[in-house]
């Protein structure tokens, strides 16, 4: 059989006519690995026990559960008008952690629980602080720059962002932030909402971060770093849900 080769520019159009130009990032860390993709609007984060999806187009997020081939997708305001706790909740939640515990202790344990729960949800929105820090390294073939990130006045994050990985091009920053701050919205304010303001989403419109050192509390840190970057066309169906995932309803998840 002889190809016609006049017709090879129009099949190679066909072919990638359903792709969009993308990025893939795969990353090493100290608690999990992960591969990242970007294409289309579309934000795809995937571990071995768990894949998030922001579809920042459509303002849907997507948690799927690979074992149990399950999954959940809604607009960030549905998500957080479903989870949020009303004072009912919290007072069964305690009732439910006191069970167990001696009656003597009881009154002792549901003081705690309260405090924790504020600690959680409550308290003034965090001061968020990022510095450009001199250093730079070469990170997975590109040169990074560190960033560091305070937060009410503690260190809390490094990010060494590779400027020549332009994600905005191809995914509206800003928009995905917006999508975040909203999800986020159920969990009052505290040191996990403070990574989606403005001031560290706005790093991600400077390049992408090849490098995250993240400080828990005590200053422990957590590493993950990109092992290997790819440009290349990605499919929209990397970005769809699985036809053999169950939907889960929103009483299995948030028992309503």
């Amino acid at each position: 059989m002889k190809i016609r080769w006049t017709l090879v520019p129009a099949l190679l159009l066909a072919l990638t006519s359903h792709a969009a130009a993308g990025w893939v990032f795969h990353s090493d860390g100290d608690q999990e690995q992960q591969t990242t993709y970007i294409a289309n609007n579309r934000l795809k984060f995937a571990a071995s026990d768990h894949i998030m999806i922001y579809d920042v187009a459509d303002n849907k997020i997507a948690f799927l559960n690979p074992d149990m081939k399950t999954y959940w997708k809604g607009a960030p305001e549905t998500f957080a008008a479903s989870a949020r706790l009303t004072s009912e909740d919290i007072k069964d939640m305690i009732e439910e952690n006191l069970e167990e515990v001696p009656p003597q202790e009881q009154e002792t344990m549901a003081e705690n629980l309260r405090r924790q729960m504020l600690r959680q949800t409550g308290g003034p929105p965090p001061t968020v602080v990022v510095n450009v820090a001199p250093a730079y390294e070469i990170i997975a073939g590109y040169r990074a720059r560190k960033h560091e990130i305070h937060i009410n006045g503690e260190p809390r994050q490094e990010m060494w962002i590779a400027d020549a990985i332009e994600v905005s091009t191809e995914f509206d920053v800003d928009a995905y932030g917006e999508m975040l701050r909203t999800f986020h919205s159920t969990l009052g304010y505290n040191v996990e909402t403070a990574f989606s303001d403005p001031n560290i989403i706005a790093l991600y419109n400077k390049g992408w971060p090849l490098r995250t050192v993240t400080y828990d509390e005590e200053g422990y840190p957590d590493k993950t770093e990109v092992v290997n970057v790819v440009r290349k066309p990605l499919m929209a169906s990397e970005f769809e849900i699985p036809s053999n995932y169950r939907k889960l309803s929103s009483k299995e998840i948030f028992g309503q």
